[in-house]
């Protein structure tokens, strides 16, 4: 086996392993959802919608770090989440396809923007008008990564 093939296979067993992490966290948002239908969640509640939203996206950039890191892309790290997450719509010619589609790029946005709030929040300061929408796109915004993951996954293998 080629040492490519070798860095190849660990990244696919990265990433697959970081999926596992995400799919635990789509079945626990459902469990919350089934709890809170048709009402609005109490503090507590929504800071465990918050606290599922932020683990999302740290998922998310762990599996684009090691993406990047495969490719040898420079990530400027005075901006470092904003460019690791753009540079993933580029495709970079004979080096490695694109691994998110533009579309997707503008959800991940907003989940990387939450998470950097609820990082420097209070419990108090957690307002539902502006996380259910992300609830609510949670399981088709997974659905969306992992298909474009997995289209990726199929071109680089």
């Amino acid at each position: 086996m080629k040492i490519s093939e070798i860095i190849i296979k660990t990244l696919i067993a990265e990433i697959e392993f970081e999926r596992k992490k995400i799919i635990k966290l789509k079945e626990d948002i459902e469990l919350l959802k089934e709890k809170n239908q048709n009402k609005i969640p109490d503090k507590f509640d929504a800071s465990v919608y918050g606290y599922i939203l932020h683990n999302f996206y740290n998922g998310i950039e762990n599996i684009l770090k090691n993406i990047a890191n495969v490719f040898g892309n420079n990530i400027d790290k005075s901006i470092y989440h904003s460019d690791l997450l753009k540079k993933m719509i580029i495709e970079i010619k004979d080096i490695r396809p694109k691994v998110i589609s533009e579309n997707l790029y503008l959800k991940l946005v907003e989940y990387k923007n939450f998470r950097h709030f609820f990082r420097n929040a209070y419990l108090f300061e957690l307002n539902w008008d502006k996380m259910q929408n992300l609830v609510e796109d949670f399981g088709n915004t997974v659905d969306m990564f992992f298909d474009e993951l997995d289209n990726f996954i199929e071109l680089i293998s």
